[in-house]
């Protein structure tokens, strides 16, 4: 019975990563995605230190590393981010969320690629069904121009950027805490922040925000970026890596069920349809590498 209780961290993490790409279109509403991008790196990387502080967590670069943690940080906190911000712009949070879940798919596929993983046939299949239901997502005749199709492809450019850099994390997770990697990983963002955000941020009038639109964004930035990161980690430490993938397929039906009923966004045949598909697809090519991983060892 202990296994079949529920873990709360996990769930706190779940729910706060649905609930964020709602909260990007609210704050949308308000700030442009450049202010949006420099803002919250600029926020999340200060809560990142004071966290590191409170748990004595050395920001201290390691010699070896130091080039790695930077380069992760320019693709993720950098590249990542300008792309997934500009892609949401777009998107719908429904559409934003579940197109969000071939990140694993393309993680697999991108570690066969780096000769991280062995190939496998059956995740590949498994990979196959979750693009099938991408295409029940991105056609959607019925939006009446409520979405941009091209966003969502930027959505999934975003996905695909984001599998590229859990590859470049793996060996960094091997030697330094997720934390630590996370936190000093900051750094090599900088420019690519200052690039996209500076002059927008400077022209934009930040009194005229309101209470609501300032809340919204301490989610995107603290919430969502810093606690539900930590609330993940720590749950991965208490039922392991596989455990803590399935709760992740909670994140786009919390992220229907909050564009529901904040933004009064009601998800399509199509769009229930292809959630089901993409999951059904992603769960079958995690469960396939899981156990080929298993039997290897």
């Amino acid at each position: 019975m202990r296994g079949l209780r529920p873990n709360w961290f996990l769930l706190v993490a779940v729910a706060s990563w649905g609930f964020n790409f709602v909260a990007i279109k609210e704050v949308y509403r308000e700030i442009g995605p450049p202010q949006v991008a420099l803002l919250r790196y600029l926020v999340m990387w200060i809560g990142l230190i004071i966290v590191c502080l409170w748990r004595r967590e050395s920001l201290r670069f390691p010699r070896e590393d130091t080039l790695r943690l930077l380069n992760l940080g320019f693709v993720s906190m950098g590249v990542y981010m300008v792309v997934f911000l500009e892609g949401m712009h777009g998107s719908g949070a429904t559409e934003g969320a579940i197109l969000f879940q071939l990140s694993p798919v393309f993680t697999a596929l991108l570690a066969v690629g780096f000769g991280q993983e062995r190939f496998n046939a059956a995740s590949m299949a498994g990979s196959l069904i979750a693009f099938a239901g991408t295409a029940l997502i991105l056609y959607n005749p019925a939006n009446g121009g409520h979405n941009l199709p091209a966003a969502n492809f930027v959505v999934m450019l975003a996905a695909l950027i984001w599998a590229y850099c859990v590859t470049l994390m793996r060996p960094l997770l091997e030697r330094h805490s997720p934390l630590r990697v996370l936190t000093l990983s900051m750094g090599g963002g900088l420019p690519v922040m200052l690039a996209y955000g500076f002059l927008p941020g400077i022209h934009e009038n930040w009194a005229s925000i309101s209470l609501y639109g300032w809340l919204m964004f301490l989610h995107v930035a603290l919430i969502s970026g810093v606690v539900a990161f930590l609330c993940f980690y720590r749950g991965v430490k208490d039922v392991g890596a596989s455990g803590a993938t399935l709760y992740q397929f909670l994140t786009p039906i919390t992220a229907m069920a909050f564009a529901l009923a904040i933004e009064k966004e009601v998800p399509t045949l199509g769009q229930i349809a292809g959630l089901f598909v993409v999951l059904a697809g992603v769960g079958y090519a995690l469960r396939s590498r899981w156990i080929a991983n298993s039997t290897s060892v």
